[in-house]
């Protein structure tokens, strides 16, 4: 049966990747991009091109420093998910991706604090994060750091999501990607 075939009231249960009725999966449902990425090297060139966009646009949240401890960016600025948090969970998500050692001290102390310091909304980026899990259009950026793709472009599009979000988390892709 496919899901516009099911009448209105049937009992329908949710888990292992499917939409179920009467013990038959319904609906399979999976992702439609891997949201990790493996870079096995920084072109310099690309990042330099990273770099100079996320400058070229002033910092949305002044009071959030580029560089500072995990402990200090935390729940720090505006927005469902605060600029701190955006910074950090690009800089987590780029270390992953460059399969770092830093990345394990970074990630524990957000294991440790996220919970008590941020919004759940927030807490759960940077969770994913700490898996190397990025949305598509910071995915994109990291792949063409790594030579795959046009900086440019990608980073015009991270540039230009929500209000700060997008600006920290190229930010932080940027210095995990610089590391």
């Amino acid at each position: 049966a496919s899901p516009g075939a099911l009448p209105a009231g049937d009992d329908l249960a949710v888990g292992a990747g499917a939409v179920w009725q009467a013990g038959e999966p319904v609906v399979t449902v999976r992702r439609w991009f891997d949201p990790r990425v493996r870079l096995a090297a920084v072109v310099p060139a690309a990042l330099a091109r990273l770099q100079a966009a996320v400058h070229a646009i002033p910092a949305p949240d002044p009071a959030v420093p580029a560089a500072a401890p995990v402990e200090d960016l935390l729940g720090l600025g505006a927005g469902l998910t605060p600029s701190g948090d955006d910074l950090v969970a690009g800089w987590l998500a780029a270390l992953r991706a460059r399969r770092l050692s830093q990345a394990d001290a970074v990630g524990a102390a957000v294991r440790r604090l996220a919970a008590e310091r941020t919004t759940r909304l927030s807490a759960a980026l940077l969770a994913a994060a700490d898996e190397g899990a990025v949305i598509p259009e910071a995915a994109a950026v990291l792949r063409a750091v790594g030579g795959a793709g046009d900086v440019g472009p990608a980073a015009g599009r991270l540039l230009g999501l929500g209000h700060t979000s997008g600006w920290y988390l190229a930010a932080g892709l940027a210095l995990g990607c610089a590391t």
